[in-house]
């Protein structure tokens, strides 16, 4: 109970923090690929862990922007790049990009709904406001890298994932469930959905 109380308590900033490693795993593992040097490879991860969280607050007036008030993110960002760049062997096959980046998507996605519910948006505009969020650095990291973005690839459910993800969320808290609960099953849910999207070539 006590883990379930300090969760709820926390639970954004639990959310978002493992959202934006998760991004800058998934942006560090394509400019690896990239062979982008230090610095490269540090904006890469940075673009892409703070790219949705960043257009999510200022089309929403949330200043300062969230991860500018906390200082911790890119400075635990910069000491992931550094390890993984002083340790060019440790192997990080680019296939394994989908795994940080699914895991990304499925907390932006309930942290962003969250947000966008405390500002009394409509459940259409929860919705996109949290498909944005969870696809936009993603978007900016592939664009950087010279790759065609994974939303607009004619392939596997991406941004959709985030779409019912949110949609899934809302209705859980529609029917009473406590948040804690609603948000750990909705996380699970995108996930889930997204990596059953790209095993089975799911599509619209």
């Amino acid at each position: 109970m006590q883990t379930m109380a300090f969760f709820v308590e926390n639970a954004f900033y639990i959310i978002e923090s493992i959202g934006i490693v998760a991004f800058a795993v998934s942006g560090i593992i394509l400019a690896r690929q990239k062979e982008f040097d230090l610095v490269g490879m540090y904006i890469i991860a940075c673009v892409t862990a703070f790219g949705g969280g960043t257009l999510r607050d200022l089309i929403l007036d949330r200043t300062p922007v969230y991860w500018i008030s906390h200082s911790e993110y890119p400075l635990f960002i910069l000491l992931l790049v550094t390890f993984f760049y002083v340790f060019p062997k440790i192997g990080i096959k680019e296939k394994w990009l989908t795994v940080p980046d699914a895991l990304g998507i499925a907390l932006f996605t309930i942290s962003s709904s969250q947000i966008a519910m405390e500002c009394n948006l409509s459940p259409t505009l929860v919705a996109i406001f949290a498909t944005m969020s969870a696809t936009f650095g993603g978007l900016i990291r592939d664009v950087s890298c010279n790759e065609i973005p994974m939303v607009y690839r004619k392939s596997s459910l991406y941004a959709s994932v985030a779409f019912i993800g949110s949609v899934f969320y809302m209705c859980l808290l529609a029917l009473t469930i406590d948040f804690g609960i609603a948000s750990i099953l909705s996380i699970f849910f995108t996930f889930f959905l997204r990596i059953f999207a790209i095993y089975f070539n799911w599509r619209l």
